[in-house]
């Protein structure tokens, strides 16, 4: 039985689902051009070779236009996407159905779309979620080691060092300073598992080599050339975005979208999607409520140290709703360690969101933490 048909059945939930199946393949998408000019979109699979035709597949009736066009919007992953493309089922799982039913593919039912809030474009650069903030120890962390904490998922965990990676560098959150992907696994910032699966999102931030050319397109460029696959571009591009504009090789500061297009190094259709922030997919699960999240929502949860102005994410083992995480089974040994101090002893304190300092009194010796606001 493959994952997705167990996910199909109902014996694990679209989470599992989704780490599992992203352990066993690293699908992406692809165009290729054939000599007659003849122009294909191709979903392929890095590790195994498995290549599949997308238009082949919907004259084959293994998919149909309704689910391409989930995919191209974000609202289906690329890795479900490329499940239904290899002929394994003939629809998906609906996530809105009861728990071990499944539905086929058929046309979304029409419904009236409220109007979109009022958003105006980020015109300063700012910076992306540097580190998760430990709400039990008060301590800050780097996004690896709350992974290894267990205070964040492994898919969560890689799409944040994703955003720093296509930013501008890993960030070290008790300096503030940002390093390559290589450097940044010598300093323990990276697993050695997880530098294969971020180098992407770096290429987004120091440019594409086209292999023709030689020269160096922006993540912007790539997505347009089909050089980066749509789910992985869309997701750099909206996080360029979001942190005050995107990136280009060729220069040195951020590109407004306004820029981008009248360049033509973006096409009006993402550009537009990228201005519909409410629509962004909420592929983050939020490590203090447990809920799925987008990006955008993680930066406006996150707190503001003053000072290094650093973004952290608040994180904890137990959500906000009492319910215990999946994630807080007994961790590595550097979780065990560095929480065993913290905890022993009588632990009292309080906590203003608008940036007052967080005082912790542990028997009878008294901590301060560094003040922490919420920016938005």
């Amino acid at each position: 039985m493959s994952v997705y048909e167990a996910y199909q059945k109902g014996l694990i939930d679209h989470q599992t689902y989704l780490e599992l199946a992203e352990q066993e393949c690293e699908w992406e998408e692809i165009t290729i051009t054939s000599s007659d000019g003849v122009v294909k979109s191709m979903i392929i699979d890095r590790r195994s070779g498995r290549q599949y035709d997308i238009d082949d597949a919907i004259t084959k009736g293994l998919i149909d236009k309704s689910a391409l066009d989930q995919y191209r919007s974000g609202t289906l992953s690329i890795t479900e996407f490329a499940d239904m493309l290899s002929g394994n089922m003939s629809g998906v799982r609906s996530r809105s159905s009861s728990f071990g039913s499944s539905s086929s593919y058929s046309s979304p039912i029409p419904s009236i779309k409220a109007p979109a809030t009022t958003w105006n474009d980020p015109t300063e650069e700012t910076g992306p979620v540097a580190g998760i903030l430990d709400t039990e120890t008060l301590e800050k962390v780097s996004v690896t080691e709350a992974i290894h904490r267990n205070l964040v998922d492994n898919i969560t965990g890689q799409r944040l060092l994703e955003a720093q990676a296509c930013t501008g560098g890993i960030i070290d959150p008790n300096t503030g300073e940002k390093f390559t992907v290589a450097d940044a696994m010598n300093k323990g910032l990276v697993d050695k598992i997880m530098v294969d699966r971020i180098s992407l999102a770096q290429k987004a931030c120091n440019g594409f080599e086209d292999p023709r050319t030689k020269t160096k397109m922006s993540a912007a460029q790539a997505l347009k050339k089909g050089w980066l696959y749509y789910e992985a571009g869309q997701r750099f591009l909206e996080v360029q975005y979001l942190t005050g504009g995107l990136i280009e090789p060729d220069v040195t500061s951020r590109v407004s979208i306004d820029e981008a297009v009248k360049k033509g190094t973006l096409d009006a259709r993402t550009a537009q999607k990228l201005r519909d922030v409410s629509a962004y997919s909420k592929y983050l699960t939020c490590p203090k409520t447990k809920l799925k999240i987008s990006y955008k929502d993680a930066m406006e949860r996150s707190m503001i140290e003053e000072g290094s102005g650093l973004r952290l994410l608040e994180a904890s083992s137990q959500s906000s709703k009492g319910l215990y995480s999946p994630y807080s089974m007994s961790g590595s040994g550097s979780a065990t360690g560095s929480r065993s101090g913290s905890r022993s002893g009588s632990r009292r304190g309080s906590f203003d969101a608008t940036g007052s300092t967080f005082t912790t009194t542990f028997s009878s010796t008294s901590y301060s933490s560094p003040s922490y606001g919420r920016r938005y």
